[in-house]
């Protein structure tokens, strides 16, 4: 057995699996050993991947259609998956809103708050449990560089992720002596479809798109060497770090809030 497999079993469990970081966070773990149970709304998007990571690196994928938004959907994920001994959790399913806060419907907001906060909230809850008693494993929670500071015009977004952080930051100190490792990961710009489709010339911006491997390599990095938080690329990590040590918290609002102004479609301001 190699050593990631050791740390933390045969099995991870990815949410927001079918594009993007979750699908890069399922080609790493295969590519480790690590057999998957992937879930997403996408059902025939989901079994494409799931059939190309098992010919190409030979584990057992295991794929679960599933809206987390639904009531009772994360207590339905843990039935499906109680009899699978899984050892890595990543609650990465989440969604955006953006624009003039009082012009975004409430249905939206409301939404986003339950699948960013709610919904990982309730996996670290009940996954958490199961691998305290295991003994061994680990929880990979998505945050964002918008964790760092409010950000006009994506203001609920970046308050949802502001949670995750200091959740995450929490939990790794809580179930640190049950053997459980926890880290909030923190990607910026990522080359996925959620920047696709809000309504920004993103060539305004300071921050350059990364790709999403190299946001994941830098969760395992955060992993390995046992951080609470990691920050994913160079001008990222410096942005982050002047936001909180640089800058007075209004200045950074009102920073953000005119480089997002500037960028966004006037339409959505």
């Amino acid at each position: 057995m190699n050593e990631f497999k050791e740390k933390y079993g045969s099995w991870a469990l990815i949410t927001g699996a079918s594009s993007g970081i979750g699908a890069a966070f399922a080609k790493e773990l295969a590519g480790k050993g690590i057999s998957l149970v992937l879930v997403a709304r996408r059902k025939a998007v989901l079994d494409l991947k799931a059939a190309e990571l098992q010919d190409v690196y030979g584990v057992e994928v295991k794929t679960v259609e599933l809206d987390l938004t639904e009531d009772g959907a994360v207590e339905k994920l843990a039935e499906i998956s109680k009899d699978i001994d899984i050892g890595l959790v990543i609650p990465n399913a989440g969604m955006i809103t953006y624009g003039s806060f009082v012009k975004t419907p409430l249905e939206d907001q409301q939404k986003l708050l339950k699948l960013n906060i709610m919904v990982p909230m309730q996996m670290a809850h009940i996954f958490g449990q199961r691998l305290a008693k295991r003994g061994k494993g680990g929880i990979i929670m998505i945050s964002s560089t918008f964790a760092y500071q409010a950000v006009p015009y994506f203001g609920n977004y970046a308050a949802s992720k502001s949670y995750i952080l200091y959740l995450a930051e929490a939990l790794h100190y809580e179930l640190a002596d049950k053997g459980v490792k926890v880290v909030a990961l923190s990607p910026g710009l990522t080359d996925t479809e959620m920047p696709g489709k809000i309504p920004m010339d993103f060539s305004k911006m300071p921050m350059k798109i990364m790709k999403p491997e190299a946001v994941v390599k830098t969760a395992f990095k955060g992993l390995s060497h046992d951080k609470s938080s990691i920050v994913a690329g160079g001008m990222n990590k410096m942005m982050a770090a002047m936001s909180q040590r640089m800058m007075t918290r209004s200045g950074v609002a009102s920073m953000f809030g005119g480089m997002n102004k500037k960028a966004m479609d006037s339409e959505y301001i």
